[in-house]
């Protein structure tokens, strides 16, 4: 039986469950440093969902990525 932290990892890490992509902000509309995210739901039984948002690293970026991802398999009951 996988952790919870090895099932977040899993769908972070497989293509066949998400896409995510995050970016460093370049504009003026954000302080620099800044990282917009963004993730999708990509396995058979997508149903649109998708969560984004900004954070003030890359690996801060990431940590909520897989926060996001843990809360939706929980709702989901896939935990």
């Amino acid at each position: 039986m996988f952790s919870v932290s090895e099932q977040i990892n899993e769908w972070f890490n497989n293509k066949k469950k998400t896409y995510w992509k995050a970016w460093e902000c370049m504009g003026t509309d954000h302080p620099p440093g800044t990282w917009s995210w963004v993730l999708f739901y990509t396995g058979a039984d997508y149903d649109g969902s998708y969560n984004y948002g900004i954070a003030s690293s890359e690996t801060d970026a990431h940590n909520e990525i897989k926060w996001a991802i843990g809360t939706y398999i929980e709702n989901q009951d896939l935990i």
